[in-house]
């Protein structure tokens, strides 16, 4: 089948949805995770064997600190511009590290489990 271009080929989830949705890579159905960021050991609908996203692994790590970086910068950055009172700062970045953290967690997950489907289609 030829690529239309798109992020999504032949009914599949791109990485965004994936993460966002928690669509399942082979079948595109919301069994990606069970919870905020907890994966089932397999997909509800299709089957496919959610245990490599159970891995902790590097990535989640690395996006966590690079997560964490950002937001230090960003914070040093508006602190230094405006001087807001530490209970904005609070009020501001609680909410900001947490959804990043989160997110970052869901797309490393997401994108675990997208490459080795990839991997293991390209093997068969």
């Amino acid at each position: 089948m030829p690529k239309s271009g798109s992020p999504v080929s032949d009914g599949r989830p791109s990485l965004a949805e994936a993460a966002l949705f928690g669509c399942c890579p082979r079948c595109g159905e919301r069994t990606l995770f069970a919870g905020v960021v907890a994966v089932p050991d397999r997909c509800r609908n299709c089957g496919l064997d959610f245990a490599a996203a159970q891995a902790g692994g590097r990535l989640p790590l690395l996006l966590t600190v690079i997560v964490a970086v950002v937001l230090i910068v960003l914070a040093l950055w508006l602190d230094e511009a405006v001087r807001p009172p530490l209970w904005l700062h609070a009020i501001i970045w609680l909410p900001l590290t947490i959804g990043g953290v989160l997110a970052a967690i869901r797309c490393s997950r997401a994108a675990t489990l997208m490459r080795r489907l990839a991997r293991s289609e390209t093997e068969a």
